[in-house]
């Protein structure tokens, strides 16, 4: 099996050092590593592209968004992981509807981490399940603002709705396509309306958009793979 060309970013050098030990068992080569984010070597445009970046961003909400937002500008197909010991709602919820693939509690086991990583790298997306819960249960609404909105609420249609129902289980442009029995090309003139409708910028925030508003677990089947923990016994 070809390495994983790995960046990690960690502001604690002796974290640094044990992620590293832990990633060269798994098939995992740290090609660079840098203490923050604004350390990051400077890219040459002959340079490749890493597979996966491995990054502790803080406890701040809105800094973690930030940088998470510039280094998908900077590495579009990379695959980028928050590893964090942070569990302030905030935090989690901001990292969840930020342009990120994965987040990983500091707190499990190393094995736990190589299968999380591998999960990650075959297209899955994995976050606590707690988090999931959290915004079934609608806590998100609690500790973090919801998209900004036009005056008004936003006028949505049925099938628009059913749409949304179908973002936060999961469903890719095919499925709803199949679900609703309709042409993939009309999911996506919908979908266009809906990100402009409640102004977001992507399905992962229009689905806590719509679980902020009350499409709970009895209206929706939720995406197993948002599921997906990183410990040990709950990682398939």
């Amino acid at each position: 099996m070809t390495e994983i060309s790995t960046f990690v970013i960690d502001a604690n050098r002796l974290s640094r050092e044990g992620l590293i030990a832990i990633l060269t068992r798994g098939e995992l080569s740290v090609a660079k590593e840098a203490s923050s984010f604004d350390e990051l070597p400077a890219r040459d445009s002959a340079d490749a592209e890493p597979n996966l970046i491995l990054i502790d961003c803080g406890s701040d909400p809105e800094g973690a968004r930030g940088d998470l937002e510039q280094l998908r500008s900077w590495y579009p197909t990379a695959r980028i992981v928050v590893l964090t010991a942070c569990e302030n709602p905030a935090f989690l919820i901001a990292c969840f509807g930020a342009p990120i693939d994965g987040l990983v509690s500091k707190n499990v086991s190393s094995s736990a981490l190589l299968k999380s990583l591998h999960l990650i790298m075959a297209g899955e997306r994995v976050f606590p399940s707690q988090l999931v819960a959290m915004l079934l249960a609608g806590g998100a609404s609690a500790h973090v603002s919801t998209p900004k909105l036009q005056a008004g609420s936003p006028s949505l249609s049925e099938r628009e709705t059913q749409i949304l129902q179908c973002l936060v289980a999961g469903d890719s442009n095919k499925a709803i396509a199949n679900r609703l029995h309709v042409t993939e090309a009309t999911v996506k003139v919908h979908l266009k309306s809906i990100l402009r409708k409640i102004q977001v910028r992507n399905r992962t925030q229009a689905a806590i958009w719509a679980l902020n508003r009350g499409m709970n677990a009895g209206e929706i089947q939720v995406d197993t793979r948002l599921l997906a923990t990183a410990r040990g016994q709950e990682v398939r």
